[in-house]
Order: C-alpha cells, then sequence, then structure tokens
C-alpha cells in the first residue's frame, strides 16, 4: 500500500513538474513571439508619413505585396526609384516598432548615392499581417521573398545591397545566412546580434521577483516555442548564420548605444570570415540615429562602402 502511495506521489509531482513547465514555456514562447503589437508599430509610423510624402516629390513611389509561400500571410513593400538608371536597389528592413515607413531619412542617403530603395514591413509590423515575431528568425524568410522580387527586377551590372537595423539588422544576417546568391552586400546599422538577450532581460527580473531560475526559463521556452511558433530562440543568435558568408559586409554601430551596445557590432563584424569587411564607430550618437546624429560619418561611410562593390 505504501509502495502505492509513492508512485501515485510521484507521479503527482511529476504531472505537476510537466503541467508547469509547459505553462512557463508558453509564456516564455508568447513573449518571445509578441514583443510589440502590429497597432503600436502603425502609430510609430505616423510621423514619419510626410518625410515619405515630401520624398515622393522627387522619387517615383509604388507600393506593393509579397506573398509569403511559407507562411499564410503578405508583406508589403514601399518602393522608391531615381530617375537615372540605378546602380541597384538598397533592399531596407526596419527596426523593433518601427515600419517601411520610418526608414526613410537613411533611405535618402541611398537615393542620393544613385540607388534605388526597396523597404518592407517584418512580420507582425506595419502592413504585414503575420501574427507573431521572431527576432528575425522567421523575418529572414519574407526578407528573401522580397530580395527574389527586387533582384528579378534588376538589370545585368546592377547590385542588391541589403540594409538592416537594430532588430531589422538581426533579420538581415540571418536572410544573408539563409541564402546569400542574389544579395552583393550587407550593411548592418545597429545591429541585434542575438534576440535571446532581451527574453533573459525580461527572465532576469522575474528570477529576482519569483525566484524562478533564468536557464529553467529559457530551457523550457526555447522548446515551446519551437511547438508553438516552429523556431528555436537559438536561432535567433546572428554570427553563426555569417560565418560562411563571402559578401562585402558593413557594421555601424555607436559607443553611446544602450539598446544594441558596442560588442554586439563587434562579435557580428568578428563573424564575417573574410576580409571584405568594415566596422565604423560612432562617439555619441543614439541607438540607430548615426545616420542623423552623426551624418557625414554615415554618409561617407556608405559611400565608400558602396563606391567599392
Amino acid at each position: 500500500m505504501l509502495a502505492r502511495i509513492g508512485v501515485g506521489t510521484a507521479i503527482l509531482v511529476l504531472l505537476a513538474v510537466v503541467g508547469f513547465s509547459g505553462y512557463m514555456g508558453h509564456l516564455v514562447a508568447q513573449g518571445a513571439a509578441q514583443n510589440m503589437t502590429r497597432e503600436e508599430t502603425l502609430a510609430n509610423r505616423e510621423p514619419f508619413l510626410p518625410e515619405v510624402d515630401r520624398l515622393a516629390q522627387t522619387y517615383e513611389l509604388t507600393r506593393s505585396e509579397v506573398s509569403s509561400t511559407r507562411f499564410d500571410h503578405t508583406i508589403s513593400v514601399l518602393e522608391l526609384r531615381t530617375d537615372q538608371p540605378a546602380r541597384g536597389t538598397v533592399v531596407m528592413v526596419h527596426g523593433m516598432g518601427g515600419t517601411k515607413e520610418t526608414v526613410m531619412r537613411p533611405a535618402q542617403m541611398f537615393l542620393e548615392a544613385g540607388f534605388d530603395v526597396a523597404a518592407l514591413d517584418q512580420r507582425n509590423s506595419g502592413d504585414n499581417t503575420a501574427p507573431t515575431n521572431s527576432f528575425g528568425v522567421l523575418e529572414s524568410y519574407d526578407i528573401l521573398y522580397v530580395v527574389t522580387q527586387v533582384d528579378e527586377g534588376l538589370e545585368e551590372g546592377q547590385l542588391l545591397v541589403l540594409w538592416g537595423e537594430s532588430y531589422g539588422g538581426a533579420s538581415a544576417g540571418i536572410a544573408l545566412g539563409r541564402d546569400e546568391s542574389r544579395i552583393d552586400a550587407l550593411i548592418l546599422d545597429c545591429p541585434v546580434a542575438d534576440g535571446r538577450v532581451f527574453i533573459e532581460q525580461v527572465l532576469q527580473e522575474v528570477q529576482a521577483e519569483q525566484g524562478i531560475p533564468v536557464g529553467y526559463m529559457m530551457a523550457v521556452g526555447t522548446v515551446m516555442n519551437r511547438i508553438e511558433h516552429g523556431w528555436w530562440l537559438g536561432e535567433a543568435e546572428v554570427a553563426p548564420w555569417l560565418t560562411k558568408t563571402s559578401r562585402p559586409t558593413l557594421v555601424l554601430r555607436t559607443m553611446a548605444d544602450e539598446v544594441t551596445p558596442p560588442p554586439m557590432g563587434q562579435t557580428l563584424y568578428d563573424a564575417v570570415p573574410h576580409a571584405d569587411k568594415q566596422l565604423v564607430t560612432s562617439e555619441e550618437a543614439e541607438h540607430a540615429q548615426i545616420h542623423r546624429d552623426d551624418a557625414e560619418l554615415y554618409r561617407r561611410s556608405i559611400e565608400e562602402f558602396l563606391n567599392a562593390l
């Protein structure tokens, strides 16, 4: 009898542990997949709409949608074209909380350098109808769909450059790692090097308040995230994706960055295995605002990089 009671108790304890782990893993996965709502990004883009209108007075503006064949959503793209034969197209990927409209200020620098621009909405941002985010893991597929469409419209000799800022830098780096065949060069502007860092920051607060170890929450979270959303949290580490690239790469960072601190840019720069790479550092610019706060450095670095392609 005592043996049966012992076995029964053990089973109940095991079920309780499994149930709690599943619940905790679900919470972690939910946080990783919903770090910002699409409605918030639509509100964030409002101040940038006049910038779009202003550029549309000088450059040809078109809007289009690309269908995802892997997932059931559409990817919205804003394109601006110069009135001269372009040197190519820069595919631009915005940061967390942004949209395709929020990158128009750096886009102007590319337009002035003779490149067309194609800016896309990342998952669950702007007009992109995907229901979740993924720190660049699933976003990378959307980027490659847009890259394919843009590349098919290029003429011989025209370049395709992929640019990403902050969280969009992670997405761009992972996209390059998946398939660089249509991409001629990569520019990372204050890039996220590992999305797990931001998840762990939140979980450290939980650990401090409730005593649940971060390592345990990350372990159950990555399993549930795979089950619920189809990707492992470890896939959000960008450096491994860059270790086999052969494409010229420019990494921009700022020493005053508190969102993606300077070591993140250094990590991704170091991951690129060849010598055709550059690391440019601004001293005082805010995160992803080098184009505004250190405009001459940004413009010169971009132009020199593009001219060398």
